[in-house]
């Protein structure tokens, strides 16, 4: 649930906010966030309000895919789909603009990555070599895009910059 993390880690609002924080709230203090359905993402700052369904969800370790080890350094290609590969869907940021919020099919290509200005995260599911382009889940629900999914150029508007890999809790 992306709202319990909202609400609950400090790793921001909506107005903005850091993965890193998320994560570290989860991994250093043994947080588990609870299921999309038993706290859907409503778009708003809330409190923190653990509801009675089981928090299941919780992260052992993380880190960047980057080997620089820097959130701002840009991984290749090849090092996110090695990232998603051994641990599953890997969160990214990358750079919203109203092209990006009206997208409803096809891949998206807006404007050449260059830099590290970022304002929003997704995750990164999967790829397509054919189309240059990854898979992406994002927060705002069904409503946008393929269902709350985007193909998306790999590079375009900084997709993979602050690329976090999370080795889920056993």
């Amino acid at each position: 649930s992306e709202q319990h993390a909202l609400n609950c880690s400090n790793g921001g609002s909506c107005g903005g906010g850091d993965p890193r924080d998320v994560y570290s709230w989860m991994v250093g203090q043994n947080k588990k966030v609870e299921k999309e359905a038993s706290m859907p993402y409503n778009a708003a700052d809330g409190s923190c309000n653990i509801g009675n369904a089981p928090t299941t969800f919780g992260a052992y370790k993380w880190g960047y895919v980057s080997p620089s080890n820097h959130w701002t350094v840009r991984p290749s290609v090849s090092q996110i789909k090695a990232a998603i590969c051994k641990y599953g869907a890997v969160s990214s940021c990358l750079n919203v603009t109203s092209a990006f919020q009206a997208y409803s099919s096809g891949v998206f290509y807006d404007q050449p990555s260059s830099g590290s200005g970022i304002n929003h995260c997704v995750a990164i599911v999967g790829w397509d070599d054919s189309k240059n382009a990854w898979l992406i889940k994002n927060s705002w629900g069904t409503g946008w895009g393929m269902n709350g999914y985007m193909w998306i150029h790999y590079n375009t508007n900084n997709i993979g910059i602050c690329s976090i890999w999370v080795e889920a809790d056993k």
